[in-house]
């Protein structure tokens, strides 16, 4: 019996309206499941293929925003980093645009991570506008804005008290960083509310 295949995406939908799924298997369908390809990343976090298999024209040794050297595998367990999600059949994945905060078999900060966070962290000492108390606050609360914790609200609210005492420059600055390392819930609750309103607020203090 000839075997006949369907993509991954279309079971789900013939189970539940059709009730066929176990049909399908026992007269010989074959389930076709995606596959990731690997995301080509630089040191800092540019994302420069990711699909790094299937299209290797497009790999660079270095990253031609930055000049860094490019890697597509976690530097401590050298585990592929997950790039474009293949469906066979199926036009259209999904594909890295931001680069990954932690690998996802290790657990480990890419390179990327760690470094934004250094900067953060060193930026937050030049920030004239906070007190020493607010300083440190900041430092220790990225770990849990950076990765979705119990204590995410909690930083993020704490994130969002200390934006509203930064002046224009310190904040686009800071702002700059955080957007692309936040966990999705503070982008999503603080960080893009929070841009929101200080744009507008700048904007209503701007003289025409």
């Amino acid at each position: 019996m000839q075997a006949h295949s369907v993509p991954f995406p279309c079971i789900p939908l013939l189970a539940e309206y059709t009730g066929l799924y176990n049909n399908l298997l026992e007269k010989g369908w074959k389930i076709m499941s995606g596959y990731y390809d690997v995301a080509q990343i630089c040191l800092n976090g540019h994302v420069i293929n990711n699909s790094y298999r299937e299209y290797p024209q497009h790999n660079q040794n270095y990253c031609d925003k930055c000049g860094e050297p490019t890697v597509f595998k976690c530097q401590d367990c050298q585990t592929d980093i997950r790039g474009y999600y293949h469906v066979p059949g199926i036009v259209g994945g999904g594909g890295v645009e931001l680069a990954p905060n932690f690998c996802h078999k290790c657990g480990k900060p890419y390179p990327w991570t760690d470094r934004k966070i250094l900067a953060i962290r060193e930026m937050a000492d030049e920030l004239d506008e906070l007190t020493g108390e607010e300083k440190e606050k900041l430092k220790n609360s990225l770990d849990d804005i950076i990765a979705e914790t119990p204590k995410t609200e909690v930083a993020g609210l704490r994130f969002k008290k200390i934006l509203k005492k930064l002046g224009k420059d310190s904040y686009e600055s800071i702002r700059s960083i955080l957007i692309d390392i936040a966990s999705e819930a503070v982008k999503k609750a603080y960080l893009e509310n929070e841009i929101s309103n200080n744009a507008i607020q700048r904007m209503r203090n701007t003289p025409c």
